[in-house]
């Protein structure tokens, strides 16, 4: 899979208005006037439960530990120390870069692994003591709701995207992941802020993958 550069200079819209750099990106604004205490995306995420949707604060984690746990059979084969508790607790960016001659084989297994392996996979990375920000707030069973959701080749496809730069693409994802009716929703939640050049680059690559991708701006107060 080939990587698409930004049509845009990147640079450039940095400091531009937030509806500015949510056209550019052909991504919806919605603002969403709510007061709220404590952090702005907790406030939007109980917005969105309130609304009958699940879903986690998660910034990519999610989508990361599913590559993460569909990948584990092959990243423990080639790793350097055959070490399976090194493939479950290292970094996947680092462990894409490292083994970037073996990168095909790698994510073939997406495709291959069974269900069963796959929770399997989830679980034996989580028992890891990993740093509270490696998947904060993860659990199995929404971690296959979401393959299913997205099925086999398009995360593949999102894998063999981030394979290409995956210090790149493994940061600037969307803050909330939710589901609702058989969907896939990513929000980003801005407040006062705008989105950085990671999300800029981040959302211009993996918009294509997602039906449902869109930024909320909170214009409540913080009480």
């Amino acid at each position: 899979m080939d990587l698409i550069e930004p049509t845009f200079d990147i640079s450039e819209y940095l400091r531009k208005p937030l509806e500015i750099q949510c056209g550019i990106l052909d991504i919806p604004l919605v603002e969403l006037s709510i007061d709220y205490k404590g952090k702005p995306e907790r406030a939007v995420l109980n917005h969105y439960h309130s609304l009958g949707y699940y879903g986690k604060h998660c910034e990519g984690s999610y989508l990361i530990l599913i590559i993460h746990a569909l990948c584990l059979d092959k990243l423990h084969k080639f790793n350097t120390f055959k070490s399976r508790k090194d493939a479950c607790t290292r970094y996947l960016k680092a462990q894409f870069t490292i083994l970037q001659p073996m990168i095909n084989e790698i994510i073939c297994d997406i495709q291959k692994v069974n269900e069963l392996s796959f929770k399997n996979n989830v679980e034996e990375i989580l028992c890891e003591k990993l740093p509270p920000e490696t998947y904060p707030d993860v659990n199995v069973e929404f971690a296959q709701e979401i393959l299913s959701l997205l099925g086999r080749e398009t995360t593949y496809k999102i894998a063999a995207m981030i394979a290409i730069n995956p210090y790149g693409l493994c940061r600037g994802w969307p803050d909330l992941i939710l589901t609702k009716d058989d969907n896939l929703k990513l929000v980003e939640v801005k407040h006062n802020d705008l989105l950085t050049d990671n999300q800029l680059y981040t959302f211009y690559n993996i918009k294509k993958f997602f039906d449902d991708i869109s930024v909320v701006k909170i214009t409540g107060k913080k009480m």
